[in-house]
């Protein structure tokens, strides 16, 4: 099985952490069958992703930015933003007008059952 943290770089920082997250880290590569290099590479990947999620959900929410770009932001397909959304409880910033339309569509798209039969 190929591990997706292994290193395809050969970019080296250098970083001092402190007796806690040094602990942690151990605990968790080992929990996870990983190198503590490939821990640190998971760790930072999630918190990354974590951060860009965070940024992108909070300038939705101040209705800073639309749609569109909060999901670019989050470096997330739309459906899966939209998901993270659902789950933050931030609806969508639709103006009335657009919401209307898409609601007259979605009525238009329908079939129409006979009540007669």
């Amino acid at each position: 099985m190929k591990n997706k943290y292994v290193n395809k770089s050969n970019n080296v920082n250098t970083l001092r952490l402190s007796d806690n997250l040094s602990k942690s880290i151990y605990i968790i590569s080992k929990e996870e069958n990983l190198t503590k290099s490939d821990a640190i590479r998971m760790l930072l990947e999630k918190s990354i992703n974590d951060y860009y999620l965070n940024k992108a959900l909070s300038l939705y929410k101040k209705e800073d930015i639309d749609f569109s770009t909060a999901a670019e932001i989050s470096k997330l397909p739309v459906r899966e933003f939209l998901e993270e959304l659902k789950k933050a409880g931030i609806g969508l910033n639709v103006p009335l007008e657009m919401s209307d339309l898409g609601f007259k569509n979605l009525i238009d798209s329908l079939p129409i059952k006979n009540k007669n039969k």
